[in-house]
């Protein structure tokens, strides 16, 4: 899985023209599952309008009016905690 840290108002991902996952900035890392071997992978974010009118979670306002991705990693386990019940 590639983990970004990133800021913006929207971002996408693409192998060749297709569309395999987008988000919406919410102050989170965008986790985006791994492509298929030998597969390009495109990532682009976009920065949020000063005259959007959609609704950023305060703490993330500031940074969605930027787009940059400021860190990039691959995850190659995840250990999840299940709650029995």
């Amino acid at each position: 899985m590639l983990r970004l840290h990133w800021s913006g108002d929207a971002g996408r991902a693409h192998v060749g023209e297709t569309l395999v996952a987008d988000q919406f900035f919410s102050g989170r890392v965008w986790d985006i599952g791994r492509p298929p071997a030998g597969a390009v992978l495109r990532v682009g974010v976009l920065p949020l309008h000063a005259d959007a009118r959609v609704h950023v979670p305060r703490e993330a306002a500031d940074a969605a009016r930027s787009a940059e991705v400021t860190r990039a990693e691959w995850i190659l386990r995840r250990v999840r905690a299940v709650r029995a019940g």
